[in-house]
């Protein structure tokens, strides 16, 4: 953790399972010292990384999903006038977006609204 331009080696003690607004709580306990002016019980705002950053593809969270089980999507053409039905296959997700792992490559364009309407369709022509 981070306080006063200063990092401070935590362990998570608690994680309180609510998400508001796409954030949540947890409670830290500190490995060695506590930061001088921090009280206990007192909230300090932070940010925290899990593990190692890396880079991912990823897709948002949206009506696709429920249709699909997220085990395929609709890509769409360079010219974006059809669409195909394509497999993936899907890593980690948060409350607003999901991993692809397989199936997509980078700066593939995805349909991501409900797939209801377009049943078992493996190919869609698209007009504007």
């Amino acid at each position: 953790m981070s306080f006063n331009d200063h990092d401070y080696p935590v362990q998570v003690s608690r994680v309180f399972p609510q998400i508001d607004d796409g954030h949540f709580s947890v409670e830290l306990l500190f490995v060695a010292e506590a930061p001088a002016g921090l009280s206990p019980g007192q909230s300090a705002d932070t940010r925290i990384t899990l593990g190692g950053t890396n880079r991912a593809l990823i897709l948002p969270d949206d009506a696709y999903l429920n249709d699909t089980g997220g085990s395929w999507v609709f890509v769409l053409s360079a010219d974006s006038k059809t669409a195909k039905r394509r497999a993936i296959q899907l890593g980690r997700r948060n409350n607003s977006q999901v991993e692809v792992t397989s199936g997509l490559a980078p700066g593939e364009r995805v349909i991501v609204s409900a797939y209801g309407p377009f049943g078992s369709s493996q190919r869609l022509q698209l007009t504007q």
